[in-house]
C-alpha cells in the first residue's frame, strides 16, 4: 500500500497562505492596538483640555457673580429705604439679567425680623412666582441643609458655597454664599446669600458631543450638565468614580478610567478655587470606534490582497 504524497506545489501553497494570514494578522493586531493606544492617550489629554477650560470659564463667571454680590449687599447694608441707595441698586442689580436675589443675613438677625434683600420679581413672574418665594426657598434651603450657613459664619479662610438651590415649583436657580463683614475681634458678623439665574452656567455646558461634559459643587450634586433635567432634579453624581475621586482628592487636577455598567470610561475632573469641580469623561465605545473602523478596513484588505495572492499562485 503505497503512502499518500502530497504534491509540492499544494504544500508550497499550503505554507505561502499561512505565512501570508499570519503576516496580514500579526500586522492587523499590531497596528489596531497602537491605534486603540494613540486615542486612549490623545481622549484622556483631550478630557484634561476640556475640564480645565471648563473650570477656568466657570471661575470667572463665579468670582465676577460674588464681585457685583459684594457691591449688592454693601449697599443694602447702607441705607437700603433711601433713594440714593434706590438708585445704586438699580444701576448694579436691577439691569444685571443673571441676578436673582441677593439677601444679607446678620449672625445676630432675630427670627422673625425682616430680611434685608432684594428681589428680582421680573425674573419670578415667568415662573408665576414673587418676591416670597425667597421665604419658602430659604425655608427649603434649611431643611435640607442645601447651605450651611454655620460654615459660612465660622470665618473659616476660603469659606464659601455654591449649590444648585432648584426645588420643585420654583425657578432655576443656584446660591452662591459667602462671609460679608467681621467684627473687631475677627469673627463674622454677616454673610451673604445670591441667587443666580442657572441657565447661564449651563450654557457652558450644555453643548451635546460624544463627550459628557459637566459641573458638581464640593457635594457631588450638579451644577450644570447637558442633560438639563437631571440638573432641574439636582442630582447626585457622587457615587461616579470620578467625582468620588475628586471630592477626595488633594490635587487639583487628575484623570481616571474606569468601568460603568460594563464599558470602560476614560475621565479626567478640573477642580476651581471655589469649590466646584469640571469632569470631562468619554467611554470606550467612542474612543475606540475608529480603531475599530480601522480593524475592519484592515481585515477586508488583507482578505482582498490574499485573494489576488492565491489568484496568481494559481496561474502562475
Amino acid at each position: 500500500m503505497t503512502a499518500l504524497r502530497i504534491p509540492i506545489a499544494v504544500k508550497l501553497i499550503t505554507i505561502t497562505i499561512a505565512l501570508l494570514l499570519s503576516v496580514a494578522a500579526g500586522i492587523t493586531v499590531f497596528s489596531v492596538r497602537r491605534f486603540e493606544e494613540i486615542a486612549k492617550d490623545r481622549e484622556a489629554q483631550a478630557n484634561q483640555d476640556q475640564s480645565r477650560a471648563r473650570a477656568t470659564e466657570v471661575e470667572g463667571l463665579l468670582i465676577s457673580y460674588i464681585d457685583k454680590a459684594k457691591v449688592v449687599a454693601s449697599l443694602l447694608m447702607k441705607d437700603p429705604g433711601s433713594g440714593e441707595t434706590a438708585k445704586a441698586l438699580d444701576l448694579t442689580f436691577h439691569r444685571d439679567k443673571d441676578f436673582v436675589a441677593v439677601e444679607v443675613i446678620a449672625r445676630d438677625q432675630a427670627a422673625g425680623a425682616a430680611p434685608l434683600r432684594v428681589v428680582n420679581e421680573t425674573y419670578l413672574k415667568q415662573y408665576k412666582l414673587d418676591g416670597s418665594f425667597l421665604d419658602v426657598l430659604r425655608g427649603v434651603q434649611n431643611a435640607r441643609q442645601i447651605i450651611h450657613r454655620q460654615m459660612l459664619f465660622s470665618g473659616r479662610e476660603g469659606a464659601l458655597e455654591v449649590r444648585n438651590s432648584t426645588i420643585e415649583g420654583g425657578a432655576p436657580l443656584i446660591t452662591i454664599g459667602f462671609p460679608l463683614a467681621k467684627d473687631d475681634l475677627g469673627a463674622v458678623t454677616h454673610i451673604v446669600l445670591a441667587e443666580m439665574r442657572l441657565d447661564r452656567l449651563q450654557k457652558v455646558f450644555a453643548g451635546i458631543s460624544e463627550r459628557s461634559l459637566y459641573l458638581v459643587d464640593s457635594e457631588g450634586r450638579l451644577l450644570a450638565h447637558p442633560d438639563e433635567p437631571r440638573v432641574l432634579k439636582g442630582e447626585s453624581f457622587a457615587s461616579v468614580p470620578i467625582v468620588k475621586s475628586a471630592l477626595t482628592a488633594e490635587v487639583k487636577q487628575a484623570q481616571l478610567r474606569y468601568a460603568d455598567g460594563g464599558e470602560g470610561v476614560t475621565a479626567a475632573f478640573t477642580k476651581t478655587a471655589l469649590g466646584v469641580t469640571a469632569v470631562a469623561a468619554v467611554s470606550d465605545a467612542v474612543i475606540l470606534e475608529p480603531a475599530r473602523a480601522v480593524k475592519r478596513e484592515a481585515i477586508y484588505v488583507a482578505g482582498r490582497i490574499l485573494s489576488v495572492a492565491l489568484f496568481l499562485i494559481f496561474v502562475f
